[in-house]
């Protein structure tokens, strides 16, 4: 079972911010260090539009950097926040194995997040580590 949902995992990746599902996790990392092509951002973008998540507050500062707006590659940092973007959504999806399931948990507000959203959370990579934390105690059965 964990190997099909990795799969789903990677493959969930791959659509949304065009990571190989292929590709390791040491390429990923390299990737994340030269950072991300822009069709990456816009891919992401086009997810969370599709998906009627809101991601724009979130991920409104990488879209203003100068490198973004002359279409080169996206900075190191912003890359490795679109990467914990990407890597929270695609985790969501997969546990609760339904699309819209996803969007309703990222969305709703959390008493354990002071009643903040776990999409909201994702600003920072502390409040993404609380998200990832609050999905494997959900996956353990410990908290939802």
């Amino acid at each position: 079972m964990r190997a099909k949902a990795y799969r789903s995992y990677r493959s969930r990746l791959e659509v949304i911010v065009r990571i190989p599902s292929t590709a390791s996790d040491h390429e990923i990392h390299a990737m994340i260090r030269i950072g991300f092509p822009t069709y990456s951002l816009e891919s992401f973008l086009e997810y969370c539009s599709a998906s009627l998540l809101d991601c724009r507050g979130i991920i409104f500062p990488v879209m203003r950097d100068e490198n973004v707006l002359r279409g080169q590659r996206l900075s190191k940092n912003d890359s490795a926040q679109l990467f914990r973007l990407a890597h929270i959504i695609a985790l969501t999806e997969v546990i609760f194995g339904n699309d819209d399931k996803a969007r309703r948990w990222l969305t709703a507000p959390k008493e354990g997040f002071s009643g903040a959203t776990p999409i909201a959370m994702l600003s920072t990579i502390q409040g993404a580590q609380a998200v990832e934390q609050m999905l494997i105690q959900a996956v353990e059965g410990i908290s939802f």
